[in-house]
């Protein structure tokens, strides 16, 4: 594994784990495959100031992400919705979608603002889970396949920041990539779990 990693000391470079430092430090992975898809980050001083400025008092959530009787997401535009750059703050309350891993339609940027969240992502060689904490910031290409599970012990509040669309997204089945739209139809009625032919 490939580090970058910064403290008070100054500048530090090698090859470590990336346990050995403290969620004081900064660091940024690049191990592998995962390496061309994302980069973390992790920041605490940074999202404890972002979370004190950005979460709502009042204002109501813009969009509810998932079923709207039992959304996942509660999200919050921070700008008016453009073609070019879309910053959002999420309150995750429960776990994506378990049939499959899903993309995005643009690469994006994520800082975790408060609480924990197990994320499932695609490897070489399956899938893997890492925790995402208070601090970490995660870079992600559009077709990065992963999947969100809150661990509920506190709220989980993320601010999300998406750069122009690229693509269309979708699920990642075990038949293969399966586009959101064809995945949400097969699971209308709830007979079918996205990835099965209804």
């Amino acid at each position: 594994m490939s580090l970058l990693a910064a403290d008070d000391a100054g500048l530090q470079t090698g090859k470590r784990n990336a346990d050995h430092f403290t969620r004081e430090g900064i660091w940024i992975d690049t191990d592998g495959q995962v390496g061309e898809d994302f980069q973390m980050i992790r920041m605490s001083a940074l999202a404890s100031r972002l979370k004190r400025r950005l979460l709502p008092v009042d204002r109501p959530p813009d969009q509810l992400v998932g079923d709207p009787d039992a959304p996942y997401i509660f999200r919050w535009r921070l700008w008016p919705k453009n073609p070019l750059i879309n910053a959002y703050l999420h309150n995750v309350v429960r776990a994506d979608d378990e049939a499959a891993l899903h993309d995005h339609p643009w690469p994006s940027v994520s800082i975790m603002l408060a609480g924990t969240i197990d994320e499932t992502f695609a490897a070489r060689k399956g899938e893997k889970v890492r925790k995402l904490r208070a601090g970490d910031v995660v870079l992600r290409k559009s077709r990065f396949a992963h999947r969100l599970s809150p661990v509920l012990t506190e709220p989980a509040w993320t601010l999300f920041i998406t750069g122009p669309r690229v693509r269309e997204w979708g699920f990642h089945c075990a038949q293969g990539w399966r586009d959101w739209k064809t995945f949400v139809e097969a699971r209308k009625g709830g007979k079918y779990n996205g990835c099965d032919d209804p």
